[in-house]
């Protein structure tokens, strides 16, 4: 389902999917995302992603939560960007974007996304920006730029989950 999500979005913003690997936190916890990034052309070691995601459909909130923590405190402040994505049953898909906090995880964009009855008419609150420097871990030259999950993503995002669900009745 979160396969769009997986590749490089934009071959002018190229990141690299790293999803399949398994990391050892600094606790010696394993974690698998659901997806995550390190970016091609960064000059990071790659042992972590910079950005990762966590899917809960079935799972209990607190799950999701444990599951984004880890990635912020286990990863020695090499991932720098989780995106919490909690499917409901009734037709809403709520993203957070979180990052590290002084001390504790805190939470940087809320994004709703809720099922209209009419097809292809999502409500979406806007779209979600990703900060150059937390993708790839240095600032910002003159002509890099965030990165931004646009409203069109957030649709497609959406109306994969939809079919999903509908299938799944």
């Amino acid at each position: 389902m979160f396969h769009g999500w997986k590749g490089p979005f934009d071959p002018n913003y190229p990141l690299c999917g790293a999803s399949t690997k398994v990391w050892r936190g600094s606790s010696g916890k394993k974690k698998r995302g659901d997806c995550s990034w390190t970016p091609t052309h960064s000059g990071l070691d790659g042992k972590w992603p910079s950005i990762a995601v966590e899917v809960a459909w079935t799972e209990p909130p607190g799950k999701l939560y444990k599951d984004m923590k880890f990635w912020l405190t286990q990863s020695s402040g090499n991932v720098n960007i989780v995106l919490a994505v909690r499917i409901y049953k009734r037709g809403r898909i709520s993203i957070e974007h979180w990052k590290m906090g002084a001390r504790t995880p805190i939470t940087v964009q809320k994004i709703e996304i809720t099922r209209n009855p009419a097809p292809n008419c999502e409500k979406i609150q806007g779209s979600m920006q990703l900060s150059f420097e937390d993708i790839h871990m240095r600032p910002k030259g003159p002509t890099d730029t965030d990165f931004v999950i646009s409203h069109g993503d957030m649709q497609n995002l959406a109306s994969q989950v939809w079919e999903a669900q509908d299938r799944n009745l």
